[in-house]
């Protein structure tokens, strides 16, 4: 009865797979100048000077401040990237099945409920295995590793 059920099914799932919800992604075009309008200075420029008294907002220099004095370690920098390496890596693990087993043994005495006599020990033993996976119907975990 279940696989009456699966295949009547399966036309309908399996054509809805294809369907996504956004736009697909795709990297902005870039285009740099063949050659600058201006030859690079020498000596004193703006990257060595306080920049950000340009701005004439004292509550926005504050907060430059604050990110400047903030953002000067590089390990700190490094580990924000391998955080995001690694929260791509789960949801990118999310779309394949996931498989999972257990096991156990274990030594038992019955109890004598039925009046026969000792009945005496036995072993025990079981074994599971299971496999989970989420269809993907509308597209989210793939436009989640996008």
């Amino acid at each position: 009865m279940r696989r009456l059920l699966a295949l009547a099914l399966l036309p309908i799932v399996l054509p809805a797979g294809g369907c996504l919800l956004g736009p697909n992604y795709e990297s902005p075009k870039l285009e740099a100048p063949a050659s600058y309008p201006q030859p690079a200075t020498t000596g004193a420029t703006i990257a060595n000077l306080p920049w950000w008294e340009v701005y004439q907002d004292p509550a926005l220099q504050e907060l430059i401040r604050i990110a400047i004095a903030e953002n000067q370690d590089l390990g700190i920098a490094i580990w924000r990237i391998e955080e995001a390496r690694a929260r791509y890596g789960v949801t990118r693990a999310d779309q394949f099945p996931s498989f999972t087993y257990q096991g156990s043994a274990a030594r038992v005495n019955p109890s004598n409920e039925l009046g026969s006599g000792p009945i005496g020990p036995a072993n025990d033993f079981a074994l599971g295995l299971g496999v989970a996976w989420e269809v993907d119907l509308w597209g989210k975990l793939r436009r989640l590793t996008e």
